[in-house]
Parts: structure tokens; sequence; C-alpha cells
């Protein structure tokens, strides 16, 4: 039988009234770790102080889950709720799943579904924190900033973080007034309006992450996470189709990395 993740060791519980993070997770053992990890991770006491307007909410994300074969082929499910979710890895938890190589495919932050995935993997909450920060990229050592960790505790083999810009024409003359996203809170540039042909470029700030586990029996699993720029949860699931058949199409490169 597959070897999971077991809950790192924590001190002893903290009371309700101390624990920390429920702006990030809700209630259950993932919470309480983010709690025991705040002292040494400040940045997980809060939220983004410019997305005080905006903040997370349960059931604002979507999960697909890609189980890969051995020959390469690709199962894919997708997952109707957070209740759906837990129960999927209540079955992992029980069955033999030897071998088994899976990526889940998240997209959007809710709290619920970030505990869900972090009861039952235990990875860094850095992964969901640095995705909610509105910073793009910051040189700054704030609890709220995006700075990267020192390089002695960077993995990239397990878990990396990609922040890029991405253009998007509006087929309309807009402000270059300072903008931001209603979802993310993060700034949307804008170039020069083209008043000749009634456009405007806008400079989106994009933010993903990848993390993975290898097991003893030669399986792994694998979580990508995505959290686009105002675009919202029906987008979400509108695009799910081109995220995965992008994923699909990286499969064999993806068998090559990850044996």
């Amino acid at each position: 039988m597959a070897a999971f993740p077991m809950k790192p060791y924590m001190l002893e519980s903290k009371s309700d009234q101390l624990k920390v993070g429920r702006w990030l997770c809700s209630e259950g053992p993932y919470l309480d770790y983010i709690s025991e990890l705040s002292t040494s991770n400040p940045g997980l006491r809060k939220a983004d102080p410019k997305n005080k307007d905006h903040p997370l909410r349960p059931g604002n994300a979507k999960v697909v889950l890609l189980d890969l074969r051995d020959d390469l082929g690709v199962d894919k499910k997708e997952f109707v709720s957070v209740v759906d979710l837990e129960s999927h890895f209540r079955r992992i938890r029980a069955s033999d799943a030897s071998g088994r190589r899976r990526i889940y495919l998240v997209e959007g932050l809710a709290q619920d579904y970030i505990s869900a995935l972090g009861s039952h993997f235990f990875m860094d909450p850095s992964f969901f924190l640095r995705q909610e920060r509105t910073c793009v990229w910051s040189n700054e050592f704030t609890p709220t900033s995006d700075a990267l960790p020192q390089p002695s505790l960077l993995q990239p083999d397990k878990c990396f973080h990609i922040q890029y810009c991405e253009l998007r024409q509006f087929d309309r003359v807009l402000s270059i007034a300072p903008m931001y996203c209603h979802r993310t809170g993060r700034h949307v540039g804008m170039t020069a309006a083209r008043k000749e042909e009634g456009s405007t470029t806008g400079i989106l700030r994009r933010k993903c992450a990848f993390w993975s586990q290898k097991y003893d029996d030669g399986g792994w699993d694998g979580a990508w996470s995505l959290f686009s720029t105002y675009s919202p949860l029906e987008f979400f699931i509108s695009v799910s189709a081109l995220h995965v058949s992008v994923l699909l199409s990286l499969v064999p490169f993806i068998h090559s990395l990850v044996p």
C-alpha cells in the first residue's frame, strides 16, 4: 500500500482564541498546522491589506484531477464540490493506490478547498499564501510582501512559484489612471490608449505554483495552482478544459521528469 504524507509534528494545540490563519484556511488539521507555523512565517497571520474589500471566499475555487496511467493515457475527474474532493481523499487513504501518479489542477483560492488539500498533503502553506499576495515582485521582507525565500530554503524539485505578465487588448479607450483587479487586488498596468483604433492594452499580473511529492512505491502526487487576474469563478470553470488540454500535451514530459 502506498505511503501517504503524514501530518508534520506540531507543538501542543493552541486555543481557538489564539489560532491564526482562518483568513486562508477553514477549520481542520491544516489550519492547526498553519497556526503553528505562523511564528516562523508571520505572513500567515493576516491577508494582504490590499485585499480587505475582496477576501477569499469558501467555495470560490475548482479542482480537476489528472490521473496518469502507465500507457501515458490520462483519466480526468472534476470535483463538483469540496465535499466531493474530501471524499476522494478518504477513498485514497483507505485503498491500495500503489504507484499512482496524480496531478491536481487547482483554480482559484478558497478556505475550504485549501483545508481539504492541505489536510491531505500538508504542503508548505506558502504554496497558497504567495498566490494571494497582490505584489508581483518585491525586495521588501514584510509580512505581506511577496519577496522570495532565502536560497537555502528553496526546493525547486518539490515546489516552485512562477510570476509573469500577460498582455490583454481591450476594445475600447481606457484611462491610464491606476487600476486594480476586482478579484485579486493586483495592479493592472495600462498603456496609452490607441484612440484611432479604439483600443487599450493592459498588463495583467499572473501567478501559478507547482508542488509535488514522491512516494517509495514510485508513485507521486502533484498540485498545480492558478490564481488568475480579474477572472470570476465562472471563467475558471469554462477554461478548465483548456488548462487540462495543455497539461495533457505535457504528459510525456512530466513522465520523464518524475519517474
